[in-house]
């Protein structure tokens, strides 16, 4: 049993005492011993509750002594400005314990880089892509590493599910092939429906998983939650684009003055500015304090994002009222002590609602606030859904890639330029127990690099493989930085119409339908025809459609709405619980949706037929978008139901009425009954069958079409989860 007093460095206790700190919180007094030993492990808690110490206090206090050269501590973060405001705490803890620390990304000049690297500070602050440069650019970096103790990954959660996850962690088994021993591996990130899932992806094939260090919440903090419905159904078309909405965030903000610092969140960038725009328009009429705000997104400058994060946090007529923000203010960047959180669109993710609003409250006396703002009734219901999961400590489940496919193609290029040329059996033990390629075999790793022989993106010289001419061309055209701009930058479309951005929609969604143009879909309220998808630049091309067929496909706009939230939104509608952070306006909306479920007969973790043998119907689930589609590809493939006859969302899937020889309503439940009794490779293979991708990017287009199949399902899908969903209901 570690002793913490005991073990603290002294350089901390100082700073803890200078702090006026009255000792370490519980996360942090759970995280030392095991991390102080040396397990792998998940740090698992909420926003601001104290994680960043809760790592670097163990491992400081216990690499800081040694004298042993090179980078001892790794710390990997997914975004530049993370590791900006991590950086302040890293710099004052190292320095604390005698040690120096160094952040390593794009923004940093070459010639400090370069001197790191002669002489590597024992902190090491950098990004999954800088540490590829490293890798391919730097000779020698295992001299760097040699020495290294542990990796800390920030944020995981927002890692895990993509494809820059799926690189971290090949570059994890890289780093110790080149070193030869096994660091430490450990993971922060918010609270997820599936830890222990997590803890695979963390340690691979050939780690035991690690271990799960999570406490209960401290002293329950008061909470002032409200989700407020304005029906937008009778105003004018004519009205600019978010100008009333924008006229009922100023009012909020006015009403609540002065001395409140809020975050208000948007789904677009395009709708972020339009209500700047309406906003300052509203404030200019307006002859009392007025609120002042800034806009915060991918496509404002890095100078006046940070701007925004530094006057957010100052106090007074100084600073401002508000900054309005995509997700970018979402992940762990340090933004001072909020007041309040406003929402003007839905999340279906309870983890992110809690990450939000764990925003607001932190001083003492201080209740949690969160304000959402809803003008559309299927927003509403998800964002209530959302919200309940939330209240109730529930976070939906990540849902992991296992046939990167185009990862595999991309670190095998990496390789090869790395060691100058390696043999397919040494770059195969090198990758193969990486989490993201456990759905791939040995002989599919062996065709695929035959193909890359073949095409010429690699070349054989001396049972070697090295980069071939296509593939210099392709990927190492105008340097190496190409190798680094891959991967997707999120799990979302941009959905344009002309040159103006409506929102989101989750790629899932959009991969699913993008050779089915034009498809027809449901977003903000509106009806909208996609007669565009590129799936390179992550964006969808679209035009409102007033008269056209009703939408095939629904989406809030904006992620998958996930198993485990769809199960709440239909528990809370066929129960009618009383919500009581809902306004008298959103009652009645859930109330009416809530007759039309409970008249369906749904029970949670079930499923109702409710389809005529000739007329069709709907399939009720409430088990979110990927499962639903899921089992609705599953039978197109099966060649049950034509594909322009059946649609899903979240909630069920609809099957419209169509000449067949077959009772439809008998035979879902016999398909029902056959997923149960499938496994993953069988399903997999049969909606590979059907999948008719097409390669989005430079890596995608090197993948053999069988492989390319197999990755869209395993992507697009959730194959293991609509097997588990369908033995449980056929329990019940």
């Amino acid at each position: 049993m570690v002793n913490i007093s005991d073990k603290l460095h002294p350089g901390l206790k100082q700073r803890i005492a200078e702090k006026r700190w009255s000792g370490l919180s519980p996360i942090q007094q759970a995280a030392f011993e095991p991390l102080y030993s040396g397990v792998d492990a998940i740090l698992e808690a909420p926003t601001a509750g104290g994680k960043t110490e809760a790592v670097f206090f163990p491992l400081l206090s216990r690499e800081a002594p040694k004298f042993t050269e090179g980078v001892r501590i790794l710390y990997l973060a997914p975004l530049r400005a993370l590791l900006n405001n991590v950086e302040l705490r890293a710099d004052e803890y190292s320095k604390a314990c005698g040690i120096s620390s160094f952040k390593w990304h794009g923004d940093v000049d070459n010639r400090a880089k370069w001197a790191n690297f002669e002489s590597p500070a024992p902190l090491l602050l950098t990004t999954p892509e800088s540490l590829e440069a490293i890798f391919i650019g730097k000779p020698g970096w295992e001299k760097v590493f040699k020495n290294l103790s542990a990796v800390v990954i920030d944020e995981a959660h927002n890692f895990a599910a993509g494809d820059r996850g799926c690189h971290l962690v090949c570059l994890l088994e890289r780093l110790e092939d080149g070193i030869q021993r096994a660091p430490q591996r450990i993971a922060l990130t918010a609270t997820i429906g599936n830890p222990q899932r997590l803890l695979t992806w963390l340690g691979g094939k050939k780690r035991k998983p690690g271990r799960r260090i999570h406490v209960a919440s401290g002293p329950k903090r008061e909470k002032d939650f409200e989700l407020k419905f304005f029906d937008s159904s009778g105003e004018d078309e004519k009205t600019p684009e978010n100008a009333l909405a924008a006229v009922r965030l100023f009012r909020t903000l006015r009403d609540e003055l002065p001395g409140n610092r809020s975050l208000v969140f948007l789904r677009s960038r395009n709708a972020t500015e339009s209500y700047a725009k309406a906003f300052t328009a509203e404030a200019r009429s307006y002859r009392g304090l007025m609120p002042t705000i800034r806009t915060h997104h991918s496509s404002v400058s890095k100078f006046y994002r940070e701007e925004a994060e530094s006057l957010i946090q100052l106090k007074g007529h100084s600073g401002i009222n508000a900054i309005l923000s995509t997700s970018t203010l979402e992940l762990g960047i340090d933004i001072g002590e909020l007041d309040k959180v406003i929402q003007i669109c839905s999340t279906p993710s309870s983890s992110s609602f809690l990450q939000r609003v764990g925003r607001t409250g932190r001083r003492p006396g201080k209740s949690q606030y969160f304000k959402g703002l809803i003008d559309d009734a299927d927003d509403l219901v998800v964002m209530a859904g959302a919200m309940s999961l939330g209240l109730k400590g529930e976070s939906e489940a990540l849902v992991f890639p296992e046939k990167a496919f185009h990862i595999l193609v991309h670190q095998v290029i990496c390789l090869a330029r790395q060691k100058r040329g390696v043999s397919p059996e040494r770059a195969w033990s090198i990758l193969k127990d990486a989490d993201c390629f456990s759905g791939i075999g040995r002989e599919e790793f062996d065709a695929l690099i035959a193909h890359l022989l073949q095409i010429e993106i690699l070349r054989e010289v001396d049972g070697d493989f090295v980069i071939g001419e296509k593939g210099e061309k392709i990927f190492l055209g105008g340097g190496a930085r190409r190798l680094f701009a891959v991967f997707e930058t999120g799990p979302m479309y941009v959905v344009m119409a002309g040159n103006v951005e409506i929102g989101y929609l989750d790629s899932g969604f959009v991969e699913g339908l993008a050779d089915d143009l034009p498809f027809y879909f449901v977003l903000a309220g509106k009806l909208w025809m996609a007669i565009k998808v590129d799936r390179e630049r992550h964006v969808l091309v679209a035009e409102r459609s007033n008269d056209g067929e009703p939408p095939a496909w629904n989406s809030f706009g904006g992620l998958d709405v996930p198993f485990e939230t769809a199960q709440e939104i239909g528990r809370l509608l066929v129960s009618g619980a009383e919500l009581g952070f809902l306004d008298d306006s959103a009652k009645s909306v859930l109330e009416l949706r809530s007759r039309q479920t409970v008249n369906t007969g749904w029970k949670l973790r079930e499923v109702v037929n409710d389809i005529s043998e000739t007329n069709g119907g709907r399939w009720v689930t409430f088990a979110g978008d990927k499962i639903n589609r899921t089992f609705a590809k599953y039978l197109v493939a099966s060649g049950l139901v034509p594909p322009g006859k059946i649609s899903a969302n979240y909630e069920a899937i609809e099957f419209r009425s169509h000449k067949s020889d077959l009772p439809l309503n008998k035979t879902i439940n016999e398909m029902w009954r056959k997923v149960a009794n499938s496994n993953v490779r069988e399903l997999t293979e049969l909606l590979a069958v059907v999948a008719s991708p097409k390669p989005y990017s430079r890596l995608t287009a090197q993948i053999p079409e069988k492989q390319l199949r197999e990755m869209f399902v395993d992507r697009v899908f959730d194959v293991k989860g609509t097997i588990e969903f369908a033995r449980t209901s056929l329990r019940k």
